[in-house]
């Protein structure tokens, strides 16, 4: 969708043997569009970016993205820590990610 700003599809849907509300005329078919206007503005990726975070959390978040993807289990992985806000500027990820809780009983 970032790419193409649009995505078109048809799929064919599985029809019940069975069905006491209608008479099927032939093949059931759902049309999906979804499409982005205006159209997200595309960002290069570069090692050198705009941060709202300090230099240092920067130049360690960069070494660090470099020995995770020199690891063998991460070569074929996208691996993304820094996301861009409307402004362009990166910031790290995993300032929006609170603890949650457990659900009630699990432990029980």
């Amino acid at each position: 969708l970032h790419q193409s700003n649009r995505i078109e599809s048809i799929s064919r849907l599985d029809e019940p043997m069975y069905s006491i509300s209608y008479e099927s005329a032939g093949s059931t078919l759902l049309s999906f569009t979804a499409s982005l206007d205006p159209p997200l503005a595309y960002v290069e990726e570069s090692d050198e970016f705009l941060s709202s975070e300090d230099q240092l959390f920067t130049s360690r978040y960069l070494q660090w993205h470099k020995t995770i993807q020199a690891l063998p289990q991460c070569k074929d992985r996208i691996i993304k820590g820094i996301a861009s806000d409307i402004d362009g500027a990166s910031f790290c990820v995993c300032r929006y990610i609170y603890p949650q809780p457990p659900p009630p009983g699990l432990h029980s």
